[in-house]
C-alpha cells in the first residue's frame, strides 16, 4: 500500500503540481502568472460550467415535472440521463485518454525501472484515471440528481445511494477502455504503422461493442410496435430506464439503484470493484511489458518536437511543405494520432450509435419517430443539430495546440524562409481540414439514418462549417500568443494545454451567444427555417472575416516573438 500511495501521489503531482500555490514561488515571473492564470481558468471554468448546466437543467425539470403522470411526470429522466452520461459517455470519451495514459505516456521507461510491482503500478495508473473521470462526473451526475432530489422531495438515503452511484459509475467504462486498449497495443506491437492502426482499431472497437450490445439488448428487451414503445416511453419509468439499460446494462443497474432499489445498487457497486479488481490482477502481470512496447518503437519526432524528415520529399511549394509536415506530425506521434483523430469522427461515431439504437429497438414499425422527427419547427431542428454538431467539433484540439507541438523546434521554423501567413495558413488548413472531415462526416450520417430532418441536417451543417472557422482561427490565434513550448512530452503538449480549455471556452461563450440569437430569432420573431439559416449564416460569415483577420494579424505580432 505504501508503494502504491508514493506511485499515485508522484503522478498527481507530476500532472497536477502547477495548479499547487506552494509551488509558484518556485518559478521565474513568466511562468508564476502562467501557472495562477491556469489555477484561475479552472475555477472560471468550472463555475461557467456548472452555472450553464444548472440553469439548463433547472429548466428541463420544470418542463419534465410538468409532463408524463404525477406527481413526478417525467422527471426521473434527469436521473437516467445523468447516469447513463455518467456510465456510457464515460466508455466513449474516454478511451483513448486511457489509452494513451496507459500505453502512450513517456514514463513508461521510468516506472519500469522502479523496484515496484506491475500491480502496482497499473493500480496507480488506473486510480488516477477514475479520479479525473469522478472530477468530469461530479460536474454531470451530481448537479442533476441533487436537483431532482431537491424538487421531488426525495429522502436523505437519496442522497447516500447518489454518492455511491458517482463513486462506482466510471470504473467498468474505464475497465472496458483498459481491456480495449491492451488488445490494440499488442495486436499493433508487430506492426509498422501502429499511431494509424491504433486510432483506427480504437474507433472500430469502440463501434463494434455498441452494436453487440445494442443487438444483445434487442434480443432481450421487448421492441413491439413504435407507437406501443413510445407509450411506454411516456407512461412506465421502468421503459426509460431500459433504454441505456440495452446500450450499458450497468447503467440501468445504477439508476434503479439510485432510485430506491437497494438490490440494484449492491450488484452495481459490486459489478463495478470485481471487474477493475479482476483487471488489475489479471493484466498486472503483463502491463510493465505491454507498456514498453511503445517505449521500444522507433521514436516518430525528434526530441524537440520537429520531426526529422518533416521536409523531406515534399514537393509543390513551401505552403504544401508546411502542411505535409503537419500531416506527419499528427499521423507519426501517437500521443497526437489517439487525442486529435479520434475527435474529428466523435460526432458521427455519436450519430451512427443512436441511429442504431433506434433502428433496432423500433425495428419496422419506427413511423412514430419519422412523424415526430417531421413535426418538429425546422429553426428549432436546425439549431439543435448545429449546437450539437459544432460544440463536439471543436474539441478538436489540432489548432489550440498547433505551434505548441513545434516545442523546442519552434526556432527551427522560424529559420525557414517561409513568410509567417504561410505558417499560419498551414496550420490552419490542417486543422481546419480535419474538423471539416468530421462535419462531412457527420452529416452523412444524419441524413442516411435520420431522412426526415435530412434537409435541416444539411443546413446545420453548413452552419458549422461556418461556426467552426471562427472558432479554428480564435484557438490558433490564442495558441500563437502565447504556446507553451517548453513542454518534455507529447502527452504535456497535447492534453495538459491550457489552450485546449481555452478553445473549448471560446467555443462555449460563442455558442451561448448564438443562442440568445437563436431564441429571439425563433421564439420572439418566430421566423421560418429559411430566414433563420440566411441571418445565421451571414453572422456567422462575417465572423469569419473577422476571425482570420485577427488571426493573422496576431501571428504577424507574436509569432516570431517567442
Amino acid at each position: 500500500m505504501k508503494q502504491f500511495m508514493a506511485l499515485l501521489r508522484l503522478q498527481l503531482l507530476s500532472r497536477y503540481s502547477d495548479l499547487k500555490p506552494k509551488n509558484w514561488k518556485n518559478l521565474g515571473p513568466k511562468e508564476r502568472k502562467r501557472s495562477i492564470g491556469r489555477a484561475f481558468l479552472y475555477v472560471f471554468l468550472l463555475l461557467y460550467l456548472g452555472g450553464a448546466m444548472f440553469f439548463l437543467e433547472t429548466k428541463a425539470i420544470d418542463l419534465l415535472l410538468r409532463m408524463g403522470q404525477p406527481p413526478m411526470g417525467l422527471a426521473d429522466l434527469m436521473v437516467i440521463s445523468a447516469v447513463g452520461i455518467s456510465t456510457v459517455g464515460t466508455l466513449i470519451l474516454s478511451f483513448f485518454s486511457v489509452m494513451s495514459s496507459l500505453y502512450l505516456g513517456r514514463d513508461a521507461v521510468f516506472t519500469a525501472s522502479l523496484p515496484v510491482r506491475s500491480h502496482v503500478v497499473l493500480a496507480a495508473k488506473m486510480t488516477q484515471i477514475l479520479l479525473t473521470e469522478l472530477a468530469i462526473n461530479a460536474l454531470i451526475l451530481l448537479p442533476a440528481c441533487i436537483l431532482f432530489g431537491v424538487r421531488t422531495g426525495q429522502d436523505a438515503l437519496f442522497y447516500v445511494r447518489m454518492v455511491i452511484v458517482w463513486l462506482f459509475a466510471p470504473m467498468i467504462p474505464v475497465s472496458i477502455g483498459a481491456m480495449l486498449a491492451t488488445l490494440l497495443v499488442r495486436a499493433s506491437a508487430l506492426l509498422r504503422h501502429r499511431e494509424a492502426i491504433m486510432t483506427v482499431g480504437g474507433l472500430g472497437l469502440m463501434v463494434a461493442y455498441f452494436y453487440v450490445s445494442m443487438s444483445f439488448g434487442s434480443l432481450t428487451g421487448n421492441t413491439g410496435s413504435g407507437g406501443d414503445m413510445l407509450a411506454n416511453l411516456i407512461t412506465s419509468n421502468s421503459a426509460r430506464i431500459q433504454g441505456f439499460a440495452n446500450i450499458f446494462p450497468p447503467a440501468g443497474w445504477g439508476t434503479r439503484g439510485m432510485l430506491g432499489d437497494w438490490g440494484q445498487l449492491l450488484l452495481f457497486a459490486a459489478a463495478n470493484l470485481g471487474v477493475i479488481a479482476l483487471l488489475v490482477y489479471l493484466l498486472g502481470f503483463r502491463y510493465r511489458a505491454l507498456s514498453l512496447i511503445q517505449a521500444e518503437a522507433p521514436a516518430a519526432s525528434g526530441k524537440k518536437g520537429i520531426q526529422k524528415d518533416a521536409f523531406a520529399h515534399s514537393g509543390g511549394g513551401s505552403l504544401t511543405a508546411l502542411m505535409t509536415r503537419e500531416i506527419r506530425q499528427i499521423l507519426r506521434v501517437p500521443a497526437y494520432a489517439t487525442n486529435i483523430l479520434p475527435v474529428c469522427l466523435m460526432p458521427a461515431l455519436m450519430v451512427v450509435m443512436m441511429g442504431l439504437f433506434i433502428g433496432r429497438h423500433m425495428g419496422d414499425n419506427s413511423e412514430s419517430i419519422q412523424v415526430l422527427l417531421q413535426h418538429l419547427p425546422m429553426p428549432l431542428t436546425i439549431a439543435v443539430v448545429a449546437v450539437y454538431v459544432g460544440f463536439v467539433a471543436d474539441l478538436n484540439p489540432a489548432l489550440s495546440t498547433a505551434v505548441t507541438r513545434e516545442g523546442k523546434g519552434h526556432d527551427l521554423m522560424l529559420s525557414l524562409p517561409v513568410p509567417v501567413r504561410t505558417h499560419l495558413l498551414s496550420k490552419l488548413l490542417v486543422g481546419y481540414g480535419l474538423t471539416l472531415i468530421g462535419i462531412l462526416a457527420t452529416g452523412i450520417a444524419l441524413v442516411v439514418l435520420f431522412t426526415p430532418i435530412a434537409l435541416e441536417a444539411v443546413l446545420a451543417c453548413l452552419l458549422c462549417v461556418l461556426f467552426t472557422y471562427i472558432t479554428c482561427c480564435l484557438s490558433l490565434a490564442r495558441d500563437v500568443k502565447k504556446p507553451k513550448l517548453n513542454w518534455v512530452t507529447e502527452q504535456e503538449a497535447v492534453k495538459q494545454n491550457t489552450g485546449v480549455l481555452m478553445g473549448m471556452l471560446l467555443s462555449l461563450g460563442i455558442l451561448v451567444l448564438l443562442g440568445g440569437i437563436s431564441y429571439l430569432l425563433i421564439d420572439k420573431f418566430s421566423v421560418n427555417g429559411w430566414t433563420y439559416f440566411a441571418v445565421m449564416a451571414v453572422l456567422l460569415a462575417a465572423g469569419c472575416a473577422a476571425a482570420h483577420r485577427y488571426l493573422m494579424k496576431t501571428g504577424e505580432k507574436y509569432y516570431t516573438t517567442h
